[in-house]
């Protein structure tokens, strides 16, 4: 019969829980380099205007680009955590993106905002739709998913070699 006697679990414990903190810090660590990666591909996919042509509202061109950020949420669970990509928006942002979903979705223009010279010019309804959010996902998506999944074995094995967990484990158990 085997005979074990466990000693120190308060200490085990401890290190359980050491542990946990840096699986939580790799999978963010590793979810934000998979968000980089996708907002990189929405940028490159963002369409800019022409330096010069506005239209009824005033854009600088090129600020729906500089408005894409990513943003990392935590759950409850540690074991969860959200990463989202998109146009910043707000009045404290510095490139407001709100405009991002009319841009990504297309949207219908209303003939009443429109001036009288623009209303004889106007030939449309609707405004074509030019995505970039998306093919950005679909394009990009599994390289994402890579990069992420490479970056938290890296940061998992980082951790390990530091030995927390691992080390204890083996001094208690094996008896040094």
């Amino acid at each position: 019969m085997l005979g074990l006697e466990l000693r120190g679990l308060e200490d085990l414990e401890k290190a359980i829980d050491a542990m946990e903190k840096d699986f939580e810090k790799a999978l963010v660590i590793a979810t934000r380099k998979g968000c980089q990666v996708i907002q990189r591909g929405a940028k490159r996919r963002c369409p800019v205007s022409p330096k010069g042509q506005t239209g009824r509202y005033a854009h600088a061109p090129g600020t729906l680009k500089k408005s894409i950020k990513y943003k990392i949420l935590r759950q409850r669970s540690p074991a969860q955590i959200t990463g989202l990509v998109g146009p910043a928006v707000g009045r404290k942002e510095k490139y407001d993106g709100y405009y991002g979903y009319f841009v990504e979705k297309g949207h219908r223009i209303s003939r009443k905002a429109l001036t009288k010279r623009e209303r004889e010019q106007f030939t449309g309804s609707f405004v074509k739709p030019q995505p970039f959010l998306r093919p950005a996902l679909d394009e990009d998506g599994p390289q994402a998913q890579r990069v992420i999944a490479e970056t938290y074995k890296q940061a998992l094995a980082g951790r390990l070699q530091e030995g927390h967990l691992a080390k204890f484990i083996e001094d208690e158990l094996f008896g040094e």
